[in-house]
C-alpha cells in the first residue's frame, strides 16, 4: 500500500550535521493520519556509523550501551540507548553484527 502526501510550499528543510534533511513534506495532520492508515518513511541518512573492530569489540561495545551486543548472531541487530560511565542515556542506536572478516 502506498499513501502519497501532496508536497506543499512550505516544505520544510533543515541542514543537519552538513546535510540537508527535509523534515516535512505536507501538513502534520496529513503526515499523522497517513502514519495511521499505512507506515512512515524516516530518513535518518545524517546519523552517524560507527565501526567497532578487534577480538574485545562486544565487551567494549556492551560496556557502552543497555544490550548485550556480544550474543547478537552475525547478519542480526538490536535496538539500545547509548550510555554514559554513570549511566545516564545519551543517544539512541541501532547495532548490527556483521560476520567476522574470515569466517565462512
Amino acid at each position: 500500500m502506498t499513501i502519497s502526501l501532496p508536497r506543499d510550499s512550505a516544505e520544510t528543510t533543515r541542514e543537519i550535521a552538513g546535510r540537508a534533511i527535509t523534515l516535512r513534506y505536507s501538513a502534520v495532520a496529513d503526515e499523522y493520519a497517513a502514519l495511521q492508515r499505512g507506515a512512515a518513511l524516516f530518513d535518518r541518512s545524517h546519523r552517524a556509523r560507527i565501526v567497532f573492530e578487534g577480538d574485545k569489540r562486544g565487551d567494549t561495545l556492551t560496556g557502552l550501551v543497555t544490550n548485550d551486543v556480544g550474543a547478537l548472531a552475525p547478519g542480526s541487530g538490536c535496538y539500545a540507548a547509548a550510555l554514559t560511565p554513570r549511566g545516564k542515556i545519551i543517544a539512541d542506536v541501532r547495532i548490527f553484527a556483521q560476520p567476522r572478516v574470515g569466517s565462512p
